[in-house]
């Protein structure tokens, strides 16, 4: 039996229970932001990740969108935004 290696972007997830997860990143980045002890760097690949769930509704890829952007304006500024708006739209492309 071959050991595969998930990549980051591999969610844990499912439609059922990733409202759970989002809520989650919604508190923790209202109140810390990329401040927190785990910084922006880690906090971006867990919106990734959450983001990569298959069967996302509309309203949570919308709510994962917002999640980027709070977190690009609080440390990166317009050009990193954009171009975080740009990897979840393509992202969404593949789906």
């Amino acid at each position: 039996m071959q050991n595969k290696m998930k990549l980051p972007t591999d969610s844990p997830y499912t439609a059922q229970n990733v409202d759970a997860a989002i809520a989650h990143l919604e508190r923790v980045l209202s109140a810390e932001g990329a401040r927190s002890l785990f910084g922006q760097t880690y906090w971006r690949a867990r919106l990734m990740q959450v983001h990569s769930t298959p069967g996302l509704t509309h309203t949570q890829r919308g709510r994962l969108h917002r999640l980027i952007d709070v977190l690009s304006k609080e440390i990166d500024g317009p050009a990193v935004r954009r171009n975080a708006s740009q990897n979840i739209t393509a992202e969404r492309a593949r789906f």
